[in-house]
């Protein structure tokens, strides 16, 4: 019976570890993509290119970070928002509010700092170029759901 029940559980550990992966496989496909499209769209030269990525790489890397905080803040809001005291939602309200400015900083700062590595015409068009990346893996999610709405539409 033990080895049974041992045996149920590696299953169900290797079968988490592969759903792990698979999605990790995806962000990184996804990453892939996104490389691609934007050098494509900016046109980038080698050059460009070796100045632009570490750039447009540390962006990124802050803006999930603050992604995540904010969201983890959002998470805490739903799962204990009538639990929380008056003061706790406002200095919740308040971290939301703060990370949003700060976002607002780290593109402003972002843009400017491509703009010598890209110029503005370049800069401009990275700006549409990501939202139309966006718009296109929306289309391509929903295209494969078949229409369906996600479970946040639930």
């Amino acid at each position: 019976m033990r080895t049974r029940i041992v045996s149920i559980l590696f299953i169900l550990v290797l079968g988490l570890c592969e759903m792990a992966w698979a999605q990790d496989e995806r962000g990184e496909r996804l990453e892939q993509l996104k490389i691609a499209f934007l050098t494509e769209r900016l046109d980038l030269s080698v050059k460009e290119g070796q100045s632009f990525w570490p750039l447009y790489n540390e962006f990124s890397d802050k803006r999930k970070t603050f992604h995540n905080e904010k969201k983890e803040v959002g998470r805490i809001m739903k799962d204990r928002g009538n639990s929380l005291s008056e003061k706790e939602l406002r200095e919740l309200i308040n971290k939301v509010h703060s990370a949003d400015m700060e976002m607002l900083a780290l593109e402003k700062k972002f843009a400017e700092d491509c703009i010598p590595v890209l110029g503005p015409a370049k800069t401009a068009l990275l700006i549409t170029a990501e939202e139309d990346f966006k718009k296109r893996m929306m289309d391509r999610l929903k295209d494969q759901q078949g229409g369906r709405p996600g479970l946040r539409g639930r």
